[in-house]
C-alpha cells in the first residue's frame, strides 16, 4: 500500500437469516413454502396431510397415517405418504438476507 493510501473500508457481512424451504410434490405439480425452521416445515407438512388424508383410500391406511402424523413421527408419515398417495415432501436450508436488510437493499437500488 502506498504511504498516503488509507485502507480500503471492509463492508460488514450481510445479516443472514437461515429458512426452511419445503417443497411438496404432487401430482398437480409442486408447492413451495419457506419457514423459519425445521420443525416450523414439519407443521407444515403436518397440516398438508391433515387437509388432504381423505385421499387416501384404504381406511386403516389413513388411520394408520393421521396416527403417525399426531405422533409426530413425521419420517413414518412422510413415507407412508408417499406410498399411498405418490407425493412427497423435501426441505432444505437455506441463507436469506433478514427482512429488514432486504428492504433496505431494495430501497437503495430503486
Amino acid at each position: 500500500m502506498a504511504k498516503n493510501q488509507s485502507p480500503k473500508k471492509q463492508q460488514s457481512p450481510k445479516p443472514l437469516q437461515t429458512v426452511v424451504v419445503l417443497e411438496y410434490h404432487h401430482r398437480f405439480g409442486t408447492d413451495v413454502s419457506v419457514y423459519t425452521d425445521v420443525e416450523a416445515a414439519k407443521l407444515g407438512i403436518a397440516s398438508i396431510m391433515a387437509e388432504s388424508i381423505e385421499e387416501v383410500e384404504d381406511p386403516v391406511d389413513r388411520e394408520r397415517l393421521r396416527e403417525a402424523v399426531e405422533a409426530g413421527n413425521m419420517v413414518k408419515a412422510g413415507e407412508m405418504w408417499s406410498e399411498l398417495c405418490d407425493e412427497n415432501f423435501e426441505y432444505s436450508s437455506c441463507e436469506v438476507l433478514d427482512a429488514d436488510t432486504l428492504r433496505k437493499e431494495l430501497k437503495r437500488e430503486s
